[in-house]
C-alpha cells in the first residue's frame, strides 16, 4: 500500500468510527435512525473496498 492509500483508509476508518459513535448516540433516543447510520457506514465501507478493489486491479493492468 503506498502512502495515500494508507492515508485514505485511515480516513475511512476515522469516518466510520465518527458514524458509529453516532450510531450509539442515538441508538439511546432513535433506534431507527441508529440503524439506517450503521447501514450506511456498512454501505460506504463496503463501496470504498469494492472500489480500491477495482483501481488496485486497473494498477495492476498498466504496470
Amino acid at each position: 500500500m503506498t502512502g495515500k492509500q494508507k492515508f485514505s483508509f485511515f480516513l475511512l476508518a476515522i469516518a466510520n468510527i465518527t458514524l458509529l459513535g453516532i450510531a450509539a448516540i442515538l441508538m439511546v433516543s432513535h433506534l431507527a435512525y441508529a440503524l439506517l447510520l450503521l447501514l450506511v457506514a456498512v454501505f460506504t465501507t463496503g463501496g470504498g473496498f469494492i472500489l480500491r478493489g477495482r483501481i488496485m486491479r486497473r494498477n495492476r493492468m498498466s504496470s
